[in-house]
């Protein structure tokens, strides 16, 4: 079985959003594999939003400790998110996320590689429909994709405060690397995978 997870994040006409999210892996390495994906998917969504990235940024590194917890259902400018699935929305975000087995990070030097691009130990697409041909509106709804499956992830496991921890770490990393002027075109996945060994390393000591 390959491993791999994907999301679909849904905007309804009525205002809510709705996000399905899916891993082929089980345990620990369910969660591992949700932390990457949000990352991967934040890192491809900040590039594609260029200069006007600046309020998602903000608002994943400007997130207190318990903050993701308060907007799980509602976040104030963004729309409701719902416990469950409609359907279809009128627009969608779809992604995939699959580590390569072939290559795993078992030393320092293999982070370096990664960090330098020059080993990609993940792969990593995003789809998207109901844009039209202008993709209108893009520049709303790319970053309330990201703090809706944020927000989703931590409130399909809210009872577990060690992964919303993580989660909010996880944001404030990724939102740290662009600030920093780390992030580019090539390497976002590489990026998110570096956050998420540090995220967890530090919640495991």
């Amino acid at each position: 079985m390959i491993r791999q997870a994907t999301t679909e994040i849904h905007f309804h006409k009525d205002g809510s959003a709705s996000c399905l999210t899916q891993t082929s892996s089980t345990g620990k390495d369910a969660i591992v594999d949700e932390l990457l994906l949000w990352a991967c998917f934040a890192n491809h969504q900040i590039n594609n939003l260029g200069k006007d990235s600046s309020f998602l940024v903000s608002t994943l590194v400007g997130t207190p400790a318990g903050g993701l917890v308060a907007i799980m259902d509602r976040d104030g400018s963004g729309p409701r998110l719902r416990g469950d699935h409609p359907g279809p929305g009128s627009k969608t975000f779809m992604a995939t996320m699959q580590p390569a087995a072939s290559q795993q990070i078992e030393s320092e030097s293999d982070l370096i590689l990664v960090r330098e691009n020059k080993k990609r130990p993940v792969a990593f697409t995003v789809n998207f429909r109901g844009f039209g041909l202008l993709g209108r509106n893009l520049d709303y709804y790319i970053p309330a994709s990201v703090l809706l499956l944020w927000r989703h992830l931590a409130k399909q496991r809210f009872q577990d405060q060690a992964y919303i921890a993580c989660l909010e770490e996880l944001g404030r990393t990724c939102g740290g690397c662009v600030q920093a002027g780390e992030l580019n075109l090539r390497n976002g996945p590489s990026l998110a995978l570096i956050a998420v060994l540090a995220v967890l390393r530090d919640y495991a000591s």
